[in-house]
């Protein structure tokens, strides 16, 4: 009991004696090598002036003086950076191994320009950004993205409908953007956070022809065979442009998705992957419909599911039945 009024007399003390200090990354340093508490620390830094070096060699500082992330990332929230947050910044913070969840607090509160064209999604994942760290880089809009709503446009204008490839637009898509989805020739749609199925391999049975890891700017690995009948999650789709023969040019969608065990993401050419088996149709043709309406009425006589469950399942499907 003593300790508590300690506290909250030392608590008090602190916000009411020093409350208009100008506290800077040295006094966070000097409080924390003095042991004083993390919530004495974080207590000081909401009742005082904040001036915060928080650039990458700011926040290298703090992490080597043992400053804990829960202080940083009051630190970013009280005295937000100026800067304006480029690829380089996220790259060099990650390999001065800065931690995660600090890269992702400082892209909330930061202005920013990344590039998430095709080249700069390869370059971060050839420098092993983490990839919930690129999919917040694609999700946030330019300008100041904010978790707690300080935004000048929304994530929910980011993703409109606008941003969704589709195979009879490819030939005018924009070689520099990143959709967030793309809807295939057969009707198929894979939407950015959706699951991809994948099935086997066709490339001499050993590897899958047209799904590849990309190692670099020129170099990519087709993706191994253990990834048989696994699901990989959606992060974007690309328009990508290649030689036919040598002269003449072709547009052509590429759907990227990351996994488990995975570095780098995964590059997946979706026509050809699925017109060759390698990736499962989202199509769901007239037998399947029927299968699935059965095996939903055999569950729903079993008792395993509700009536409504089946009436759910049932609806779904009629879509597909001519």
């Amino acid at each position: 009991m003593k300790k508590i009024i300690l506290l909250f007399l030392l608590t008090v003390f602190i916000t009411a004696g020093f409350a208009q200090d100008l506290i800077t990354n040295k006094d966070i340093v000097m409080m924390k090598t003095s042991k004083m508490s993390d919530d004495i620390i974080l207590a000081k830094i909401s009742s005082s002036t904040c001036d915060f070096d928080l650039s990458t060699s700011g926040i290298l500082e703090l992490k080597n003086a043992k400053v804990p992330d829960k202080i940083v990332r009051e630190m970013l929230n009280a005295s937000p950076p100026k800067e304006v947050m480029t690829n380089d910044d996220v790259t060099n913070m990650h390999q001065a191994k800065i931690s995660t969840p600090i890269i992702l607090a400082k892209i909330d509160v930061t202005e920013h320009n990344f590039d998430v064209s095709p080249e700069g999604l390869i370059k971060l994942t050839t420098a092993k950004v983490p990839k919930n760290i690129v999919k917040k880089m694609m999700d946030v809009p330019t300008g100041k993205s904010s978790s707690n709503g300080v935004s000048g446009s929304s994530k929910k204008e980011n993703t409109s409908s606008g941003k969704i490839l589709r195979f009879d637009e490819i030939e005018n898509a924009s070689l520099s953007k990143t959709y967030d989805g793309y809807i295939a020739k057969d009707g198929s749609v894979f939407m950015k956070g959706d699951k991809i199925a994948l099935k086997f391999p066709t490339k001499d049975g050993r590897v899958f022809q047209y799904i590849y890891e990309q190692k670099g700017l020129s170099s990519r690995t087709n993706l191994s065979p253990k990834y048989s009948n696994t699901e990989l999650e959606i992060i974007g789709a690309l328009a990508g442009k290649e030689d036919l023969f040598g002269s003449k040019k072709f547009k052509y969608a590429r759907v990227i998705a990351m996994g488990e065990g995975l570095v780098t993401g995964v590059i997946i050419e979706i026509e050809n992957a699925i017109a060759s088996g390698e990736v499962k149709s989202k199509v769901i043709s007239e037998n399947e419909a029927l299968e699935t309406i059965k095996k939903a009425k055999d569950k729903f006589d079993l008792g395993l599911i509700t009536k409504e469950e089946y009436e759910k399942v049932r609806k779904e499907m009629r879509q597909y039945i001519k």
